[in-house]
C-alpha cells in the first residue's frame, strides 16, 4: 500500500469516553468520526472490558458482546460472519480494537481484532486511556487559547503545523469547543461566491458519486465469496484510504453493502 494511505489511528480510550461522545457523519470525503466528552477524536477505538453478556439471533446472521470496563457497558456487534466471537464468553477481558459506529442512537464498535486479556492489561489500558485523554485536554487547552483571541480556522490549523496532529483533528476540537460554529467562510460570501460554492459541492458529489462506482464494481469484482478487501479495494480504486472510507461508510448506511466480517465488504 503506497505510503501516503494511513490507517487510522486506534485511540486508547475507557467506555465512558465513548459512549457519551458526539458522533459526526461526514458527507466529504472524510471518515466517521466520534469526540469524546474531553476532546479526544476517534474513528478506531481500542477498548479492553469484561463480557458481562452475549448474543447470536436465531438465524445466526447477528451477534454482540457487551463488554463492561467499570465506566460504561458497549456493545461490539458482528454482522453475518460470527465466527469472530467464539470463543468469547461471559467473564472473559477481551481487548478490543474497531471502529465505532452508530445505529438508532447507538453508539457500538465493530470490531476488527480481538484477544483475551487478563487484570494486569486491563490496568495498563485503563492508564494509558487517562494518558489519552489528558493530552487531548492539553490539545483542546491550546486550541481554545488561540480560538479567544479570534484566529480563524485557517490559522488555527496553521498554529499546529508539524507539531504531529491532523487538521482534521485541530477542526475535531474546534468543534468540540464551539458545536454550533460551522468553522467556514459561507456566510461571509457574496451571492456570487456562494453560487460558487454550490457548483463546487456539486462538483464533490458528483466526484464522490464516481468514486461509489468504482468502489462497487471493484467489491464485485474481487469478491471471494467472503467479501472483498479493504486493501485490495484501495489498491485497485488507486483512491486514497479517506475517500475509500467514506464511501464505505456510505454504503454501509445506505444498506447496498455489510461487512461480513472485520476487513471484508460485500454487497447485497
Amino acid at each position: 500500500m503506497p505510503g501516503d494511505r494511513k490507517r487510522m489511528t486506534a485511540r486508547r480510550l475507557m467506555l465512558e469516553d465513548i459512549v457519551n461522545g458526539n458522533y459526526y457523519k461526514r458527507e466529504g470525503f472524510e471518515p466517521n468520526f466520534l469526540v469524546t466528552p474531553s476532546g479526544v477524536k476517534a474513528s478506531r477505538v481500542e477498548v479492553v472490558g469484561t463480557v458481562v453478556d452475549t448474543f447470536v439471533n436465531d438465524e445466526s446472521t447477528y451477534g454482540a458482546l457487551t463488554v463492561d470496563d467499570g465506566s460504561e457497558i458497549l456493545r461490539a456487534k458482528f454482522f453475518q460472519d460470527l465466527g469472530d466471537m467464539e470463543g468469547f464468553e461471559e467473564g472473559d477481558i477481551v481487548q478490543i480494537i474497531g471502529k465505532v459506529r452508530k445505529y438508532d442512537d447507538e453508539i457500538y464498535v465493530q470490531p476488527e481484532f480481538m484477544k483475551k486479556r487478563d487484570v494486569a492489561y486491563e490496568l495498563l489500558h485503563m492508564l494509558e486511556s487517562r494518558e489519552t485523554v489528558n493530552r487531548w485536554k492539553e490539545l483542546v487547552e491550546e486550541v481554545e487559547k488561540l480560538f479567544s483571541e479570534e484566529k480563524s480556522e485557517e490559522d488555527i490549523v496553521e498554529e499546529f503545523k508539524g507539531s504531529g496532529y491532523d487538521p482534521g483533528d485541530i477542526k475535531a476540537v474546534l468543534k468540540y469547543i464551539d458545536p454550533e460554529e460551522q468553522f467556514d467562510t459561507a456566510n461571509e460570501m457574496d451571492s456570487g461566491s456562494a453560487s460558487f460554492s454550490r457548483s463546487e459541492m456539486e462538483d464533490d458529489q458528483m466526484e464522490k458519486e464516481g468514486d461509489k462506482k468504482i468502489v462497487l464494481g471493484i467489491i464485485e469484482d474481487i469478491d471471494d465469496g467472503e467479501g472483498a478487501g479493504y486493501s485490495e479495494i484501495i489498491e485497485k480504486s488507486d483512491l486514497s484510504e479517506e475517500r475509500v472510507e467514506s464511501v464505505i461508510n456510505d454504503l454501509l448506511s445506505d444498506g447496498t453493502c455489510y461487512e461480513p466480517k472485520p476487513g471484508k465488504i460485500k454487497k447485497l
